[in-house]
């Protein structure tokens, strides 16, 4: 699969770093803006999907001992007869990104958690409509 990924959500890495509007320094925006960058340059991004069957409870999938809890999921899939569960990566490139970035030592890990986050999450909101 080639690397479809082109662009990172600024906005869903700030919600990420507990940023809720306003300003954002230029410091952050830098550190936001090389983080995407290099995640778009190393990830492979990598996904699997099935399509199941919902049971007569309006809950469970057929052919699976899958049966979630709590009612959120249930009033998800309320009126639906068919359930799609995705599961995505990002890859392993991350691990063998260069330490001579600009971003510091210790930005690298929050920044980058929080660009990888944005992607997926967005995949997954894509994937339900």
């Amino acid at each position: 699969m080639e690397n479809i990924l082109t662009g990172i959500n600024r906005n869903e890495v700030l919600k990420y770093l507990g940023y809720k509007g306003g300003g954002v320094d230029p410091e952050t925006e830098n550190a936001v803006k090389e983080a995407g960058k290099m995640i778009i340059e190393n990830v492979v991004p990598r996904f699997i999907y099935s399509v199941f069957d919902i049971g007569s409870d309006g809950v469970s999938l057929e052919g699976t001992l899958f049966k979630p809890l709590g009612n959120d999921i249930k009033n998800m899939l309320e009126g639906c007869e068919k359930c799609v569960l995705m599961a995505a990566t990002l890859g392993r490139g991350l691990k063998q990104c260069s330490g001579g970035r600009r971003l510091r030592i210790w930005q690298r890990p929050l920044y980058l958690t929080a660009a990888q986050a944005a992607p997926l999450k967005m995949s997954a909101i894509i994937f339900r409509r």
